[in-house]
């Protein structure tokens, strides 16, 4: 490339991401009319409509939950206005899952529901099947399978679109939606916060004006953002990560502070609903890390729950309609991170050896705090320490080790937070610094 090229390609870039700029100042500046929300969410909706006009260059398609804790705190207000300022918007407030799907799979629209607590509070089997096709529609290689027609034949749909839900109550959606979602909390407005009155007539003329704009923007930059690998949010897991990442390209093409706003947004709204600790069995781990110092080897099942019970605000108390936690809920909790109950060595009760939970507090980085699992070693590096079993090793008469031996569970000192009684070892393969959680 000449010199002469090289500074139309400067110009070019710096042209493009002033008016990225305006835009979003006027995205802002819309909504802002109508809407009282904090100055993150005010950074996430304004990118996320952009997004609406070039999702097709992503991987993944962030999805917006809106919540409140009461009606009549503006999340429909939220949806009206958006609805204006998106990319081919559609309204879904009742819909089929077979409409729902046909709908995505020719359109490719934005989708806008309300009332989602009232739709995943339904039929079970019509939500699980909802929750499925959410789950996939987060993601560009994902399909959906629907038998068609008479002779029943077999297609596959597209469910890959942005979508944005609005719901009473933080709990709304399931889970698996929620961590592909940013949150933004709407709450009702105080005395003086004033907003004008949304009256679509008399701005449909200025948003469709902006709409032009962004779309001719999106077009002329799908080549760079498909191509394009942003500085990531800090603390976000790999799920965080996926759903930050559209965002953050767009916000980095406007600019160093545009994309240093948009990182602290992520961090800030991702922090809770995208973190390895939100689902309820690493809360559990978390629970158990606390409870269980490191000079005890081993706590029965029955003092186990008795301080889990004990914890004030949190849901091991009431797990079973009301009711404490039970042995084998316990269990059946643990087992899904490798962690199973045991005779204790004098077989006079059953319960858990600490150094079972060694692996899962390092791989969930339970203990940690945001500043030291960013210091997590590298993947098979050496002269890690490790907190390792100081159970004595049983050996059975052929002297080969038995099932119960120590394991050693490759999880450093550095990781769970502890000192002492470690010995020099690798850490485990398969790590990464940015999270332990893996996809579904």
């Amino acid at each position: 490339m000449t010199l002469t090229a090289e500074i139309a390609e400067i110009a070019k870039n710096a042209n493009e991401s002033r008016v990225l700029n305006e835009l979003f100042d006027d995205v802002r500046d819309f909504i802002r009319r109508y809407i009282v929300v904090t100055d993150h969410e005010f950074v996430v909706l304004s990118l996320w409509v952009v997004h609406t006009y070039c999702f097709q260059a992503f991987d993944y398609t962030p999805y917006i939950n809106i919540t409140s804790p009461t009606p009549g705190a503006g999340k429909s207000q939220l949806l009206r206005v958006l609805k204006l300022l998106v990319n081919k918007p559609e309204s879904a407030d009742m819909f089929t899952t077979a409409a729902f799907t046909r709908t995505i799979d020719k359109y490719q629209p934005t989708l806008l529901v309300d009332e989602m607590d009232a739709f995943f509070a339904g039929n079970k089997d019509r939500a699980e099947t909802m929750r499925g096709i959410l789950n996939g529609g987060f993601s560009r290689a994902r399909t959906v399978g629907l038998c068609d027609g008479p002779q029943h034949t077999l297609r596959k749909l597209k469910t890959f679109c942005p979508k944005a839900f609005a719901g009473i109550g933080r709990d709304h959606l399931p889970e698996t939606i929620r961590t592909r979602s940013i949150p933004i909390a709407m709450k009702r407005k105080r005395r003086d916060e004033t907003v004008e009155k949304l009256r679509e007539r008399k701005v449909r003329a200025e948003v469709n004006t902006l709409k032009k704009q962004i779309a001719a923007w999106s077009e002329r930059n799908t080549a760079y953002l498909e191509d394009a690998e942003p500085e990531p949010a800090i603390g976000l897991t790999d799920r965080g990560d996926d759903v930050s990442e559209p965002l953050l390209v767009i916000a980095e093409i406007a600019g160093a502070m545009p994309a240093k706003k948009a990182r602290a947004a992520m961090t800030k709204l991702l922090a809770e609903t995208n973190r390895s600790d939100d689902d309820v069995g690493v809360e559990l781990l978390r629970d158990i890390f606390e409870l269980v110092p490191r000079d005890v080897p081993f706590i029965s099942t029955e003092d186990l729950l008795s301080k889990l019970c004990d914890l004030e605000e949190r849901p091991w108390a009431t797990w079973g309609h009301g009711n404490p936690m039970t042995g084998r809920a316990l269990a059946r909790r643990l087992k899904e991170f490798g962690i199973c109950p045991t005779h204790k060595e004098d077989r006079s009760c059953r319960g858990y050896y600490r150094d079972r939970f060694l692996d899962a507090w390092g791989r969930y980085e339970v203990g940690l705090s945001l500043k030291e699992a960013s210091k997590r070693p590298e993947p098979n590096k050496t002269g890690v320490e490790q907190e390792v079993s100081t159970r004595p090793e049983k050996r059975p008469a052929d002297g080969w080790p038995s099932q119960d031996s120590p394991i050693n569970t490759g999880v450093s000192d550095t990781w769970t937070g502890e000192t002492g009684g470690a010995s020099s070892r690798a850490a485990p393969s398969g790590t990464r610094a940015s999270s332990a959680t893996s996809h579904e």
